[in-house]
């Protein structure tokens, strides 16, 4: 509940399930999490809640309470998350235009792993991770083009999502190039919910 004083350049936002003892019954909640890296690279845990479900209210519930604390949103560069339908309405609703929302890549190349056919799995991934890994974000377009021409035919609905959601994941081109592969994954929530486990 402390105020947020200082500027922060990044927020990654997550939920984990988690059991909570309430007497003598365990019941599983979520725990919303919001940790935010301030302009020196110090990673903190801004702020947490509890909620039955993952949901839109619940997010703008906790994002509304850390501006009530002090969080200059509009001094952000990103906001970092899962493709969680609830985080994004959330994000829209509380910053609006204000501050881009970038997509975790490592999930979306979960996803792709899990969709493809194990013989088209190595070809099929490497053309996507050209596309992260690229030097500029124009680049980045040319490989996600690139991509498309060989596999949309085979993966429509694959093809579709990142068709969709290809700005929001390409979001992170516009930070400083040495924080990028930091900033395109949720991954540093994800060691802190590792550890809450």
């Amino acid at each position: 509940h402390r105020e947020l004083s200082k500027r922060y350049k990044y927020l990654f936002i997550d939920g984990i399930s988690v059991k909570i003892r309430d007497g003598r019954l365990a019941k599983e909640w979520m725990v919303l999490i919001a940790v935010g890296i301030d302009d020196q690279g110090y990673k903190e845990v801004l702020g947490y809640t509890r909620s039955k479900r993952e949901s839109a209210a619940g997010w703008r519930r906790l994002l509304n309470q850390l501006i009530e604390r002090g969080l200059d949103y509009e001094g952000l560069k990103l906001v970092i998350s899962d493709d969680s339908s609830a985080i994004a309405l959330a994000i829209e609703d509380v910053f609006g235009d204000a501050v881009d929302h970038q997509l975790c890549w490592a999930h979306r190349m979960a996803n792709l792993a899990d969709t493809v056919e194990a013989s088209d799995r190595p070809a099929c991934v490497e053309g996507m991770r050209k596309v992260y890994k690229a030097s500029n974000r124009s680049q980045a377009i040319k490989a996600y083009r690139d991509w498309l021409a060989e596999w949309a035919e085979a993966y429509p609905k694959f093809a579709a999502k990142m068709e969709k959601d290809l700005g929001k994941l390409l979001n992170f081109f516009s930070c400083p190039q040495p924080h990028w592969e930091y900033v395109r994954t949720n991954n540093p929530i994800e060691r802190l919910n590792h550890d809450i486990r």
